[in-house]
């Protein structure tokens, strides 16, 4: 089965029912050879918006336009009742300095940054949550 995201909590839980059949960096060179994809969660919604490392959303529209199932792997724990969608989450930025060059050389230092570091998978690219007590549907 072809992973986006491999978390430890995941190899470590999901061991035993998934195999991690090719390296990540293979992903996005050929989508057609994927037969899903899953990754992990930082919080999850109330209508099943989540929020996950940046570059998430992304896969989870590839997966979409390939016609390939989308799951999230995450505890009960990350289930947020109290926020009720996606545009509720806070999202976490990362230092401007990151992305304004290479090591020590500042090759753009005067650019107006943003640079989150989750993003939002709506709820609708989802195709079920893989929890310790089964799976959820959104």
């Amino acid at each position: 089965m072809m992973l986006y995201q491999w978390h430890e909590m995941t190899r470590n839980w999901m061991a035993p029912w998934i195999h991690q059949a090719e390296a990540n960096a293979k992903i996005f060179s050929d989508p057609d050879s994927w037969l899903s994809t899953l990754t992990g969660a930082d919080r999850i919604a109330a209508n099943f918006d989540t929020a996950n490392k940046i570059g998430t959303y992304s896969v989870s529209i590839l997966a979409r336009e390939h016609g390939l199932p989308f799951y999230v792997a995450a505890p009960q724990s990350t289930f947020d009742p109290a926020t009720p969608d996606g545009h509720a989450i806070v999202i976490e930025e990362r230092g401007r300095q990151e992305v304004l060059g290479f090591g020590r050389e500042r090759t753009a230092p005067d650019v107006k940054v943003f640079n989150p570091a989750f993003d939002v998978t709506p709820a609708a690219n989802i195709t079920a949550f893989i929890t310790e007590t089964g799976l959820i549907k959104p």
